[in-house]
């Protein structure tokens, strides 16, 4: 009873990470590409003002890439005013 178990448990959760892992794709970019920035916009207000949130664009703007700082972490030129940090996570 207990290999059954085991054994329904194991197709479960490749059947459960088959799905997950469905729409993901691995993202690389390089040293000098543009890239679209998403911010939360309720909370990171100095990159991009406006006054109506909910019908303002899901990206700000194209930022370059100016350092690789790990295999999915990019440091960006951001606009000196920006109070974020400059090395963003891709996911």
């Amino acid at each position: 009873m207990t290999n059954v178990i085991q054994h329904n448990l194991a197709h479960t959760q490749t059947r459960l990470k088959v799905q997950a892992n469905k729409h993901q794709m691995e993202k690389e970019y390089e040293i000098g590409n543009w890239v679209y920035l998403k911010l939360q916009p309720y909370i990171q207000m100095s990159v991009a003002n406006g006054s109506n949130w909910k019908l303002s664009y899901k990206f700000y703007d194209t930022y370059l890439i100016t350092e690789m700082v790990g295999k999915v972490d990019y440091k960006l030129q951001l606009p000196t005013h920006s109070h974020i940090h400059l090395v963003v996570h891709v996911y």
